[in-house]
């Protein structure tokens, strides 16, 4: 393990994920793990709209690689609607204003 230089007291980790990306993660920190994990997510969903795969393609394949930790159905198909209509950030700050159904 390595430190990074930040002020946290969290050792840092890197995870090697699919094609050998690698994601930094703060060990210990379940708020930032949940935020790595989403983030994650996110390039999936962005990368499976750039290769032209549908919501209902996407989803299977979320869930297989992301388990018990996948984003619910609704969420990944809003993602892929907002990178299908041309949304370029995965960061969550800038995520599209969904409409709640209520």
């Amino acid at each position: 393990m390595e430190n990074n230089n930040n002020s946290h007291s969290f050792p840092h980790r890197s995870l090697r994920g699919p094609k050998g990306l690698l994601f930094g993660v703060i060990v210990g920190d379940p708020v930032q793990e949940k935020m790595q994990r989403s983030l994650e997510q996110r390039m999936a969903i962005k990368f499976c709209v750039k290769l032209e795969k549908s919501a209902a393609e996407t989803i299977p394949m979320l869930k297989k690689v992301f388990g018990v930790d996948c984003l619910s159905d609704r969420q990944i198909f809003r993602w892929h609607k907002a990178f299908a209509e041309g949304l370029e950030d995965v960061n969550d700050e800038n995520r599209p204003q969904f409409q709640s159904f209520k």
